[in-house]
């Protein structure tokens, strides 16, 4: 923290709101706070004053911050004590002198308050990293020589509590609140007009990420697709296809649209984490189901060639321009801070995040987790997730065991068992996980006729815009026996709006 620019910014600030017609409060608690962080230089030498001006401005400061809000600021007699402040730095006395500017225009005022607030918080939320970080290395340097040290656990405090300082606003946000992330001025056009341009890209055709299936598209309403940021949580019984399905929406999402970039800089990349299946076993999945769409043939990957494969396979998956990362992680160890390490380790190399895919969330280690009643410690991971993936602007997309509760219905009897399970919280591990996500969508296999179809329902869906018509809320997609559920987004819809059409099949693929 510059010592002298940081008085000259909180200066500033006071008088710039002084000018400003509602005079209701001002930013005198944040000043006080700052002033007080300003540590006072050694007086080294006898010629240099650098200690005596910031005494003299501290005090003026000071005395402004006393002042109610609603009182004006006597310009003059302020320029005067700043003059004795400045003593023979008359090239501070001068900058200061020359910002003091008359004027009525509110805008610009405003303009002014906030960039000298700006400018106030970022000098504190740099002594805020600078303090945290010595503290952490005295802590390790300085610990029992004795003792071992647990690096894990010292490692996973340390970026829990630097993340804030990687992202803008989080901590010591607008007038210092900390977790304020986004705060819009209606007298500000200008932020008005930013906020506009940011909803209309969330939501721009562009944006939007389409999935393969027309179906679960139009069950996005007016968005036609996953927006940007938002987590989506797919929810089935064991054994009800939910990783087929994700990975299917990884694969489609890159292969249907064209990154829409908010950082032209980046390099657009879509990411898959499985704390659960083998990596081996993913990628032939993928493989079989581009090929096999591709082709309408079935795919025999027992002999494939390893480098025809792989050419082609990149090839596909980055036809529009996306790259393409899969990881496999230990969940007995990988945690939401081994997540954010990761996202951190892919932005430092150029990337743009647009969608990440994680079988299964819920298996992380919940290690760092707020657990205080049972299913706490799984609803405060999503919340997690979902706060920091959001304001970067990434899709998350999770599959989630529905509880055993819902089995009851199974054994009933229930037909559409996905109708009944939407917006009825019959979530494994936490009922109130639905409060923490953007979408759900329900699956699960049915039977008909001796062939198998995938039936899915939109829940929740938290969105602006039109309301989705109920018609579109659930649909059937058919499984074939080359392809599984195929992408039909290229071509004629394979969704049915009813089971029960399912029972009018008269040949594969003819009753649609």
């Amino acid at each position: 923290m510059d010592s002298k620019l940081t008085l000259v910014h909180c200066l500033m600030l006071l008088y710039w709101e002084s000018l400003m017609d509602v005079k209701s409060d001002n930013s005198s608690g944040l000043v006080k706070t700052t002033l007080e962080e300003i540590k006072l230089p050694d007086a080294v030498i006898e010629s240099d004053q650098s200690r005596e001006i910031i005494v003299g401005l501290r005090a003026t400061i000071f005395g402004l911050c006393q002042l109610p809000p609603d009182q004006p600021i006597d310009k003059l007699a302020l320029l005067q004590r700043i003059r004795i402040n400045c003593k023979e730095d008359t090239g501070l006395y001068e900058s200061i002198a020359e910002s003091m500017i008359d004027t009525a225009d509110q805008g610009l005022i405003r303009q002014k308050c906030n960039e000298y607030s700006r400018h106030i918080l970022l000098a504190k939320k740099e002594k805020s990293f600078k303090d945290l970080v010595r503290k952490w290395v005295a802590d390790v340097i300085y610990a029992d020589q004795e003792q071992p040290l647990n690096i894990k656990e010292i490692s996973l405090q340390m970026q829990t509590q630097l993340e804030p300082f990687a992202a803008e606003n989080k901590a010591n946000g607008v007038r210092g609140i900390d977790g304020v992330v986004d705060y819009i001025d209606f007298d500000n056009i200008a932020e008005l007009e930013s906020l506009f341009k940011r909803a209309k890209d969330e939501v721009t055709p562009d944006g939007i990420l389409r999935c393969g299936y027309q179906g679960v598209n139009r069950m996005m309403g007016d968005y036609g697709g996953f927006r940007r940021g938002d987590m989506i949580v797919v929810g089935a019984f064991q054994h009800n296809y939910k990783t087929g399905f994700t990975l299917n929406l990884t694969k489609q999402i890159a292969l249907y649209n064209k990154p829409y970039m908010y950082d032209p800089e980046k390099k657009p990349l879509i990411l898959h984490i499985s704390s659960e299946n083998h990596a081996t076993d993913n990628i032939m999945i993928m493989y079989r189901s581009l090929m096999e769409n591709m082709t309408g043939e079935p795919c025999d990957t027992t002999n494939l060639d390893e480098a025809t494969a792989s050419a082609w396979i990149k090839e596909q998956m980055e036809v529009n321009g996306y790259h393409f990362r899969m990881m496999r992680v230990d969940p007995s160890i990988f945690t939401f801070n081994s997540l954010f390490a990761t996202i951190n380790q892919l932005e430092s190399e150029g990337f743009e995040i647009h969608l990440m895919c994680i079988d299964y969330l819920n298996m992380f280690n919940k290690a760092g987790c707020v657990q205080t009643f049972t299913g706490s410690d799984t609803r405060d991971l999503f919340r997690r997730v979902r706060n920091f993936c959001s304001k970067r602007k990434i899709t998350v997309i999770t599959p989630h065991q529905i509880s055993t509760e819902a089995k009851q219905l199974l054994r009933q009897g229930v037909d559409n068992i996905v109708k009944e399970l939407a917006n009825k919280s019959y979530w494994d591990s936490c009922k109130t996980l639905d409060q923490e996500v953007d979408v759900e969508l329900l699956i699960h296999i049915e039977k008909v006729n001796g062939k198998s179809f995938l039936s899915v329902q939109r829940g929740k869906h938290r969105k602006s815009g039109a309301i989705t018509p109920d018609r579109d809320l659930y649909c059937v997609l058919p499984f074939f026996d080359v392809g599984a559920v195929v992408d039909d987004i290229m071509g004629k819809d394979l969704s049915m709006r009813r089971l029960e059409e399912a029972s009018g099949m008269e040949g594969e693929g003819a009753w649609f």
